[in-house]
């Protein structure tokens, strides 16, 4: 295995990502089906019958290669599974309300504003401004796991449980407090390994959440410390 799951994740600064300037590259949308044997795409949310989302997942061209690299950096019966990439407005506006109606039920005397700082933990803003799109909006985000064979190895939780044990260091902090279990040392390294894999294909990590990986948008320019991202929101073609 290339890759080592004794090195631990090291999660990286978000900071003020929306004020990071953007240099449109004009790079286009592909598909991710059939892009390569070790790319599994299962759209989550077409899957789950969010309006408007499509039966497939879209990034930009670079990040598709990306993630191929990153496809071929995992062990021979390892896959990566794409959950999500390029989102149209109407699905990123979907998940955020539907996540908020269900933070209103839980907290049913939090202001409006509280509520969206909330939410934002998760779910990013629904914005199109030209300025600071919604990272989903751009087709440089992306959200995945690993499958070894036809199965998704454990990670502690599944996609879009916004808990904190979806923090990609979760399991890295508990192992500080206490000897991990048996099951949770595998979901430590089983996040190792995605996490690496990604990182060394040149992608960042948004640290809430273990699946959500960057590349060429402000989340990507933020923890990777450049000065400007080069994707802003991206039109299907």
């Amino acid at each position: 295995m290339g890759i080592s799951i004794n090195s631990p994740i090291i999660s990286g600064e978000l900071g003020d990502w929306n004020v990071i300037a953007i240099r449109e590259c004009n790079e286009e949308l592909v598909s991710l089906r059939g892009i390569h044997n070790r790319i599994i795409v299962e759209p989550q949310y077409f899957i789950n019958n969010i309006p408007g989302a499509l039966n497939d997942c879209l990034v930009r061209k670079t990040v598709a290669k990306k993630l191929v690299k990153a496809a071929e950096e995992l062990p021979g019966n390892f896959s990566l599974v794409i959950w999500d990439g390029w989102r149209p407005t109407e699905v990123q506006t979907a998940l955020f309300d539907e996540y908020k109606s269900r933070l209103k039920q839980q907290f049913s005397g939090k202001k409006e504003e509280d509520l969206d700082r909330e939410v934002a933990k998760f779910v990013s803003v629904p914005s199109v401004n030209p300025l600071c799109p919604s990272p989903h909006l751009t087709g440089g985000a992306v959200d995945l796991s690993i499958m070894k064979g036809s199965s998704y190895v454990p990670m502690g939780t599944g996609f879009d449980d916004f808990s904190p044990l979806s923090n990609t260091n979760y399991y890295e902090i508990l192992s500080k407090r206490k000897e991990l279990t048996r099951e949770e040392n595998e979901f430590l390294q089983d996040r190792r390994l995605l996490f690496h894999c990604m990182r060394d294909a040149g992608f960042t990590n948004f640290p809430n959440e273990w699946w959500h990986f960057d590349y060429g948008d402000q989340f990507w320019a933020s923890i990777s410390k450049s000065d400007h991202a080069i994707y802003g929101k991206a039109q299907r073609q």
